[in-house]
């Protein structure tokens, strides 16, 4: 998406503005209960009955990337690779409220009835564009919804229109308090523009990465609570439910997952404005973060829990998560990837992933297809690959559960395990040189019935055979060194 990173002066503003007498705890990242002892050091033990968290899905952003992606000419070829059954079988798609839907109080069209079905010949494709861009959003996004049934459609917006903020303009700058309601009304009737071509908002987040002044559309909303928090509580929420208007509120979704600069990051903007404003858990709310590294160090953040959102009952989605250095399309990348999955789902209990992006032109590890600006061609990446042995077997509406694992496996050797019905997915990461061979048993349940095993490595992508049992019906789990395996099966 971009460079995620503040100049030091910025930094100390931000820091300056915040102080305050609030404390905040950093959750431990460690995966004790994970890593007991099964009854079999080797084993592992699926503990059908202790349920986590419930997951929404796995998704892809497009947002400011729809007219590239609109323009390329094998735009449906893509979009199948992203949602379709035979490719990452994706239930949410991030777009974007932009800002230019309007340019002031009488000039207001979220285009919601242009025509979005020329030819891709037309010369109007030629030129990246506002208009473009908008109309791309709304084929994208009408394709996820009719050809693939993507259920999930979210909305960030980076910026409110340029009117209604401080400096005039769509980036940087804040949202005046004289018009924290005309925004709200602007959120709600932009809920009601795509409801009224069917494509209703499953959730609208007010700000995307409110802690940081950005060069492209952003706004700063801090601090936490007397900004965000209270444009939630008293304009957002309340706007939402007197028109009727059941998307879901994502709010946090700063730029670092964890806390860094002792004030700031997802984890303590969400804390601070649930400790403002805690009747925002009841307005239909969600929890989120992005995942990138601390913009000082460039370090990566620790990848904790938010027990603020959690004590409360709300969900905790990662909405937006990839890397801006040199593009890397190997399964070393994929498989570093893999790894962060698991730990975001494991670790940090969340209920959705969400990449950014799902396909554009880059030069870096931003996107999981990579779109040739000849707008003929693409390269999908290893890390599509990996994503998708999360993605197409672990169904929304699954639960995690524990897993109880031998104290002899792997430090190495990660895995995460998910029921639906008497469906489970068990998902191995292993990042060792060795093959690592485990039974696996269940706790709960009568026994397991029936596995396949899905493997995914430098030379497989999702290659499927059958795993039979031993004569006393246990199931073994082999897991090549160097590889991404996900098991499904079923228990009776």
């Amino acid at each position: 998406m971009k460079k995620h990173y503040f100049g030091v002066a910025i930094c100390s503003l931000l820091f300056t503005l915040s102080c305050s007498n609030d404390s905040f705890d950093v959750p431990d990242s460690s995966d004790q209960t994970a890593l007991r002892s099964a009854a079999n050091p080797q084993g592992v033990t699926l503990m059908w009955n202790n349920e986590k968290q419930v997951i929404d899905g796995f998704g892809v952003a497009q947002a400011g990337w729809a007219d590239r992606f609109y323009a390329h000419k094998k735009r449906s070829e893509v979009m199948g690779l992203l949602f379709g059954a035979e490719g990452l079988h994706l239930s949410i798609l991030r777009g974007e409220v932009f800002p230019h839907y309007a340019k002031s109080e009488a000039d207001i069209n979220f285009d919601v009835h242009a025509n979005i079905d020329m030819p891709l010949t037309d010369p109007f494709f030629d030129t990246m564009t506002e208009d473009l861009l908008r109309r791309g959003q709304l084929w994208i996004t009408r394709e996820a919804k009719n050809t693939y049934g993507v259920d999930k459609l979210v909305f960030s917006t980076w910026s409110p229109p340029a009117y209604m903020k401080s400096n005039g303009q769509v980036s940087k700058g804040s949202l005046k308090t004289a018009y924290y309601q005309k925004y709200a009304d602007y959120l709600v009737d932009f809920y009601k523009a795509y409801q009224s071509v069917g494509l209703k908002p499953y959730a609208i987040s007010p700000a995307n990465e409110p802690e940081f002044p950005a060069e492209w559309n952003s706004c700063v909303w801090f601090p936490a609570s007397s900004t965000l928090g209270k444009f939630i509580a008293k304009n957002m929420g309340p706007a939402f439910q007197g028109n009727n208007v059941d998307a879901k509120i994502i709010f946090g979704e700063n730029a670092q997952w964890s806390t860094f600069a002792l004030v700031m990051g997802s984890l303590l903007y969400v804390k601070n404005i649930l400790k403002g404003y805690p009747e925002i858990a009841n307005m239909n709310t969600i929890a989120s973060g992005h995942g990138y590294p601390d913009p000082i160090t460039n370090k990566d953040l620790a990848i904790v829990p938010y027990p603020a959102a959690e004590d409360k009952g709300l969900n905790v989605w990662l909405t937006e998560v990839s890397t801006v250095d040199d593009l890397d399309p190997s399964f070393t990348n994929g498989l570093k990837w893999a790894a962060t999955f698991h730990r975001y789902l494991n670790d940090a209990n969340v209920s959705a992933i969400i990449w950014w992006a799902g396909a554009r032109p880059t030069s870096n590890n931003e996107s999981l297809i990579v779109l040739d600006p000849d707008r003929e061609n693409y390269t999908v990446t290893k890390r599509y690959d990996t994503y998708g042995n999360f993605t197409r077997y672990i169904k929304p509406g699954s639960h995690r559960i524990e897993v109880a694992r031998g104290s002899q496996l792997p430090t190495d050797f990660h895995l995460t395990a998910y029921k639906d019905g008497s469906d489970y997915v068990v998902v191995t990461v292993n990042l060792t040189d060795k093959e690592v061979v485990t039974p696996v048993t269940i706790d709960g349940v009568t026994q397991l019935k029936g596995m396949k095993r899905i493997l995914t490595d430098a030379n497989n992508k999702w290659a499927e055979s059958e795993v039979a049992p031993d004569s006393n019906n246990i199931y073994t789990m082999t897991v090549p060194p160097k590889s991404v395996v996900t098991f499904v099966g079923t228990v009776q």
